[in-house]
C-alpha cells in the first residue's frame, strides 16, 4: 500500500480499453503452466474438462487443450456461446444450477453441455464440443502475442470477473458506474439483466441510463471542460446509452467528449492533450459508417468477440455471418500500445 500510494500521485493519464466477452481461462489461462501447477497462478491445468452431460449418467468427458496457431483457433468457439444470465448460471452451476430458486453449489461444469444446447439458426455453424474447451498458447507461437506479451511484461489480475453474470451492455454500464444499474421509462422502473433489458424497452435506447459514473465524479472533482474524460470509438461508443455520456457526445457539430479513435487518439497522445482518464471502445461489427453490413477487411471487429457480429445479418438466412477473428482484436491492442509507447 505504500509504494502504491507513493506511485499515485506521479500518474497523469489513465487509459482504458475494453474488449468482449472472452474469459480469463480462454485468454490467459496458458500464461503461466509452471505457476499454475505450483499453485501460484490461477491459471487452466491440463485434464480439466466438463462432462458433455451434467446431468445424466451416460456421459462423456471432454478436457481441454491448446490448439496451433492459425485461422482455426482464432475464430474459435464459433458459434458464440450462449450469452444470457440463464445461460451463464448453467455453465457455472450444472447440474446445481436452479433458476427458479437461484443457483446453488458452483461447479463450472456446464460450459461444454451449455454450448452443444445453444439454438442453431437454420444454415448456421453447429457448435464443436472441444471449442468452448480450448485456451490459447501464449507468446509468438500462439494467436495472442500482443496480448499475452503485454500481460507477461505487465501485471495481470488471474482472480479477473465480469461484474456480473450477464451481457455486454450490462458490464460495460457497471464498468463506469460501479454498481448495477436501472433506468426508467414512462414510470415503469427496468433492471438492466441482461442486453434486451437495456434494448428492447425503446427504439432508441441511448441515453437511456441514468447512473452515477466515473465521468461524473472528475467534472465534479476538477470542473466540467477541463479535459477530464473522454471516449474514444470505433464503430458506436455503447458508453452513450448512459445519459451523462450521451449529453456529452456532440457528434454532429464535433466537439464534446466522445470522439472517433480513428484521427483522434493518437493525435491527442502526439499533441500531450490525452485527457486525464480515456475509455477505448473496439470496433464492434463489421458495420460500416454508412449503417451497412460490410464484410469486408476494412470493417473487422477489434474486439475479441467469439461468433459472428454483423447486425444486419438475417439469422434465418442460409448464410451466415463471418466468424470474427482474434487476430484484429490483437492489431488494435497493438496500436494502442505502440501509440502510448
Amino acid at each position: 500500500m505504500d509504494n502504491l500510494q507513493a506511485i499515485l500521485p506521479g500518474i497523469e493519464h489513465v487509459v482504458v480499453v475494453m474488449f468482449e466477452n472472452r474469459s480469463f481461462d480462454n485468454m490467459l489461462g496458458g500464461l503461466y503452466p509452471d505457476k499454475t501447477q505450483q499453485g501460484t497462478f490461477y491459471g487452466v491445468k491440463p485434464g480439466m474438462n466438463n462432462s458433455d452431460n451434467p446431468y445424466g449418467k451416460d456421459i462423456a468427458l471432454v478436457s481441454v487443450w491448446q490448439a496451433p496457431a492459425g485461422t482455426d483457433a482464432m475464430i474459435m468457439p464459433y458459434p458464440d456461446p450462449g450469452e444470457l444470465f440463464e445461460d451463464m448460471n448453467q455453465q457455472l452451476f450444472a447440474p446445481n444450477d436452479a433458476p427458479a430458486s437461484g443457483a446453488g453449489q458452483p461447479t463450472m461444469g456446464g460450459f461444454v453441455y451449455n454450448y452443444m444446447n445453444q439454438k442453431v439458426p437454420a444454415g448456421g455453424p453447429k457448435p464443436v464440443a472441444g471449442d468452448i474447451m480450448q485456451y490459447y498458447k501464449p507468446g509468438t507461437d500462439g494467436n495472442l502475442p500482443v496480448m499475452t506479451t503485454l500481460a507477461q511484461a505487465y501485471g495481470v489480475s488471474d482472480l479477473y470477473f465480469a461484474s456480473g453474470p450477464v451481457q455486454t451492455l450490462v458490464n460495460r454500464i457497471f464498468a463506469h458506474s460501479g454498481q448495477p444499474s436501472t433506468y426508467t421509462l414512462k414510470g415503469q422502473l427496468y433492471n438492466c439483466i441482461d442486453n434486451g433489458t437495456v434494448t428492447d424497452q425503446e427504439w432508441d435506447p441511448v441515453g437511456a441510463v441514468n447512473v452515477r459514473t466515473v465521468f461524473n465524479l472528475l467534472d465534479e472533482k476538477f470542473g466540467a471542460n477541463n479535459n477530464n474524460w473522454k471516449v474514444y470509438y470505433n464503430d458506436f461508443p455503447l458508453s452513450a446509452l448512459i445519459n451523462y455520456v450521451y449529453e456529452n457526445w456532440h457528434w454532429l457539430e464535433g466537439g464534446g467528449n466522445v470522439y472517433k479513435y480513428a484521427g483522434n487518439f493518437a493525435s491527442d497522445v502526439a499533441k500531450d492533450s490525452l485527457p486525464k482518464y480515456s475509455f477505448i471502445e473496439p470496433r464492434y461489427t463489421n458495420m460500416a459508417d454508412d449503417l451497412f453490413c460490410q464484410q469486408s477487411p476494412s470493417y473487422q471487429p477489434t474486439s475479441y468477440h467469439p461468433g459472428g457480429a454483423c447486425p444486419g445479418w438475417d439469422p434465418n438466412a442460409p448464410d451466415t455471418p463471418p466468424a470474427v477473428s482474434v487476430c484484429f482484436g490483437e492489431q488494435f491492442l497493438a496500436d494502442i500500445y505502440n501509440t502510448l509507447a
